[in-house]
Formats: C-alpha cells, sequence, structure tokens
C-alpha cells in the first residue's frame, strides 16, 4: 500500500557536485568543529574503515582479531587508516586500534555524511554498513569496498544484490589487504 501522494512524485537525482558545493562544506565543517576534528586531517586519510558495533563483531567467530591483524599488517602499505566505529558504539575504541601509529579514531557519533565532502584519494571498506552506500551514491570517486569477514550468512545474502547493482566488490578476508593497500 502506498500513499496516494507517493504515486505522483517527482525524482530528483542527488547530484554528486552538491556535496563539494560550499554551503554544504561550511555545515559539514560546523559539525566537525563539534567533534574537534579538523578537515584537513580527514583530506590525509587514505583508507577508512567503518566498524559495527562491538556486540555484532562479537557475533563474527574471529571478526575483531582480523580487523586487528588487518590494520597492523598495513601499518606500512595503507598510509593513514581512518578508524570509524559504528555512532551507536560507547567505548571509542573497542579494539584498540589506536595503538597504531597509522590509525586515526574517528568519533563514532561523528555522522559519516559529515566527512564525505572532506574525504580525498581514499578507499573505503565496511560490512553491510550504510556508510558504504551512502558513499557511493554521493561520492561516486570513492573507491568502495565491502568486506565479508565471516561467513555468508542469509543476513548478509539479503544485500548482495545491492552490492552487486551498486559494483560494489564483495571482499572475502584473502582479498581485503590487498585491496587496501596503496
Amino acid at each position: 500500500l502506498v500513499h496516494p501522494a507517493l504515486t505522483k512524485k517527482q525524482l530528483i537525482p542527488l547530484e554528486p557536485t552538491y556535496f563539494t558545493h560550499h554551503h554544504f562544506q561550511q555545515l559539514a565543517a560546523c559539525w566537525l568543529s563539534q567533534f574537534h576534528i579538523d578537515a584537513g586531517a580527514l583530506a590525509e586519510l587514505d583508507l577508512m574503515i567503518t566498524l559495527p558495533e562491538k556486540t555484532d563483531m562479537d557475533k563474527v567467530s574471529g571478526y575483531a582479531e582480523h580487523i586487528q591483524r588487518l590494520v597492523w599488517d598495513l601499518k606500512q602499505d595503507a598510509g593513514l587508516i581512518g578508524i570509524k566505529y559504528h555512532p551507536s558504539e560507547r567505548s571509542e575504541d573497542p579494539l584498540n586500534l589506536k595503538q597504531n601509529p597509522s590509525v586515526k579514531i574517528l568519533p563514532a557519533k561523528l555522522p559519516f555524511e559529515a566527512m564525505l565532502p572532506f574525504l580525498k584519494s581514499i578507499k573505503l571498506l565496511g560490512d553491510m554498513s550504510s556508510t558504504l552506500l551512502t558513499t557511493k551514491l554521493l561520492r561516486p570517486d570513492v573507491a568502495v569496498a565491502v568486506m565479508q569477514i565471516g561467513p555468508r550468512t542469509a543476513h548478509f545474502e539479503q544485500f548482495v544484490g545491492l552490492f552487486n547493482r551498486l559494483e560494489l566488490p564483495i571482499l572475502e578476508k584473502s582479498a581485503i589487504e590487498q585491496y587496501a593497500r596503496r
């Protein structure tokens, strides 16, 4: 069932250039300042990994350990790595990744969309996250890939068609590190 008004809606495409417009950048910069994040620091990131809540990571055997090992293995080859935990994560860094000098932990509560205008030549990795879809739609110039760390569950499978339609590569453990290298 659809409300009759919705059957007459006009689709207006959202242009990626809107995201780089100075008005939006000013708004996003204000957002960043609330979290004490400098837009220039975001521009220096080479790789961004968005992570789910720790409770969700714990549901997949070896997930946390794989991310920890990945980040340490990439320390020389991926440049500066931004880590963005899910907004509902209460701990600043539940995987203790900030010990790595190549890692910048970004505030979990910082809206991901506020960072998008300031990301430059970057690769984004995440799993079943809206950050991947948002980035693909609003910043088609950013390389985006899906991490498949655990087995393909029914929950994961329901997103595979969408990932394929958006041409988001799904990377298994063995391919994630290769993708993330500069």
